[in-house]
């Protein structure tokens, strides 16, 4: 299956979840594209310790 996840806002909680739907999806099997769109292009000022984006994201770069 063909997925593609739009991340349009810099929301701490939202964005680590979407990028860790993408990431189960690959898991799966699935192919997966992202779109960073309004807001969401600042995605990184979220991270922090609770909610770990820039992990998810290193973890969706090096996937197959």
């Amino acid at each position: 299956m063909k997925l593609t996840v739009v991340i349009s806002t810099s929301e701490s909680e939202t964005v680590w979840n979407a990028l860790r739907l993408a990431n189960f999806a690959i898991d799966q099997g699935d192919k997966v594209s992202i779109f960073l769109i309004g807001a969401g292009v600042e995605y990184q000022k979220g991270d922090s310790e609770k909610f770990k984006i820039n992990d998810q994201v290193e973890k969706f770069i090096s996937s197959p």
